[in-house]
């Protein structure tokens, strides 16, 4: 009995060191490679389709901007402010669409910069992908430290302290393109306001139909004729940049697509072969611990005789010689 115990517990540590020998640790590594290129690719397509989408709405947002310039030509002021807020509305003009790459990646509170985000195109490479605000916004600064800006909503300019001036009743006084200083006036039915202050600009930096006098004069026209080129100009930039920024991504993705098909394939291939490895180890010990008590049953009857023979037999009766007890034990 102590023997096949013996036997068993070692079966068993055998069987342990086989198990440890086989724990995963190879499937685990490829796993967590394939989950840290996985997140990366993740954000990669999500960048790829932000750069797709930009491209997308370019064509709408340029359509607007030759209708706006129809419009202008034509003196049609409330449908060149309905295309301004159309044209917005493509791009985001505030900073509530964070996934838009066109839209305004600030504050919208006189702060329009472009911004570039980098992204991890994987083996140790970055992709720049540039945000650029394609729409068209604008905020004044008054002489009193106020700060108004557009409602495309409510088409009036609107500041945090409650002032709201509809754009059907503002005039530009005076303008200056390079400073941006500007005096406008506001009609309030008696003598009305006259404002100062401080225009600045965003994106495609065209303007209310307000702030070209609603095209009273050709001036007023040509100064809007002028913004309107600008923005086209700014806009086939950023298409050009969006471009190249979706071929990045797109190689990128596809070469982290294809190292994650590979990783699967490995995957696959080593937990296939440990398994099988695995099992053939467990079926030898098994094997050869069952032989080896097989081998013990077979010697276990002989054993017990010998052992009968040595113990149990009347020696005074009939006094048997080594040879004797071997020969009746053992059958030789």
């Amino acid at each position: 009995m102590n023997i096949k115990l013996g036997s068993a517990l070692r079966m068993e540590e055998e069987i342990r060191r086989i198990n440890e020998k086989y724990d995963g640790s190879k499937e685990s590594n490829i796993e967590q490679q394939v989950e840290k290129l996985s997140e990366k690719a993740i954000n990669v397509s999500d960048y790829l389709s932000r750069a797709q989408t930009a491209l997308k709405k370019i064509d709408d947002i340029r359509d607007e901007l030759i209708y706006m310039r129809t419009n202008a030509d034509a003196g049609g002021f409330e449908a060149f402010d309905h295309n301004f807020s159309t044209l917005n509305q493509y791009a985001g003009v505030r900073y509530h669409q964070p996934d838009s790459l066109i839209a305004n990646p600030t504050n919208g509170l006189g702060q329009w910069s472009d911004r570039v985000d980098q992204v991890d195109g994987g083996h140790g490479t970055v992709i720049s992908v540039d945000r650029k605000f394609i729409g068209n916004d604008y905020s004044i600064e008054l002489s009193d430290g106020r700060r108004l800006n557009p409602s495309i909503k409510s088409y009036a300019m609107e500041g945090d302290d409650g002032t709201k001036l509809e754009f059907s009743k503002l005039s530009v006084t005076s303008l200056d393109s390079g400073t941006g200083a500007i005096t406008f006036h506001y009609d309030d039915g008696a003598a009305g306001v006259d404002y100062t202050g401080t225009l600045t600009r965003g994106g495609g930096t065209v303007l209310n139909a307000w702030l070209y006098n609603n095209f009273a004069t050709q001036a007023d026209k040509d100064r809007a004729a002028t913004d309107i080129s600008a923005a086209h100009l700014r806009i086939s930039s950023a298409e050009r940049t969006f471009l190249n920024d979706e071929a990045g991504l797109s190689a990128a993705r596809t070469t982290m697509k294809a190292e994650v098909d590979e990783l699967n394939k490995q995957f696959a291939a080593v937990a296939e072969e440990n398994l099988d490895a695995k099992q053939a180890e467990i079926k030898a010990a098994k094997a050869r611990f069952g032989f080896l008590n097989n081998s013990l049953a077979l010697t276990q009857g002989n054993a017990t005789a010998l052992i009968q023979q040595l113990t149990m037999n009347d020696w005074g009766v009939k006094k048997l010689s080594m040879t004797d007890i071997m020969f009746q034990a053992h059958g030789y």
